[in-house]
């Protein structure tokens, strides 16, 4: 997902944020409201930060995402980067299950589907 905020992010501090992010796999946190999900499990395989000359790069892999879930993701990120939320506030808001506050859903362009692999083929 690209994505060009107005502000310097600490870039750090988001990497932490997806350490966190790969402790867990209930997300209710990360769904819009009135998605119909069934259930909330996603099995995170990755999800980091690069740059690329200008660009910050987000990049997550998993079993399936839910409805919003990558941009209000990335929205929450952006908000710590900013020094908006703590790690602590993340952290817990995952693990109570509840929405984040001050967190946004990142625009959706620049958001795509690179690949897609199924393991039993």
């Amino acid at each position: 997902m690209f994505y060009q905020p107005y502000l310097e992010l600490d870039v750090a501090l988001m990497q932490q944020a997806c350490a966190i992010l790969l402790q867990f796999d209930d997300f209710p946190s990360f769904c819009k409201s009135k998605s119909g999900a069934k259930t909330y499990i996603v099995h995170l395989q990755e999800a980091r930060w690069e740059q690329r000359a200008d660009d910050l790069v987000f990049i997550i892999s998993g079993n399936r995402f839910l409805r919003g879930m990558v941009r209000l993701v990335v929205g929450a990120m952006i908000q710590i980067g900013k020094g908006k939320m703590t790690l602590e506030e993340f952290e817990s808001g995952i693990r109570e299950k509840r929405r984040f506050r001050l967190a946004l859903s990142a625009p959706a362009h620049g958001l795509y589907l690179c690949r897609v692999e199924y393991p039993y083929l």
